[in-house]
């Protein structure tokens, strides 16, 4: 069986996410409404399918977003991993991966 070009030339190609700063306004005690966002840079991550959603965490804090007296939690929404405050649950930033095609 011949494996199509496609194939070959993306496996291992590293793709960049988009960044997103939240503002997002608070819904009660614990909920909260996406008010804006903003593309504030990208991350490169070799290959999201085995990519834990707890490593999200670690790449911001690596790549300058976020400061290890923040905090966190990770949540996936179906389109991003939205970065939460860890005692509010106030969205901070996100990487957004919904518009890229697996």
């Amino acid at each position: 069986m011949m494996i199509p070009w496609f194939i070959k030339f993306f496996k291992g190609l590293k793709m960049k996410f988009p960044v997103l700063s939240i503002e997002a306004w608070a819904e009660g005690e614990s909920s909260w409404v996406w008010n804006s966002w903003h593309r504030v840079g990208w991350v490169e991550i070799p290959d999201f399918a085995k990519f834990p959603n707890e490593s999200a965490l670690d790449l911001l804090f690596a790549e300058g977003y976020l400061t290890k007296t923040e905090g966190g939690e990770v949540e996936d929404d179906g389109h991003n991993l939205v970065i939460l405050d860890e005692s509010t649950r106030e969205p901070l930033f996100a990487i957004e991966y919904g518009n890229h095609i697996f």
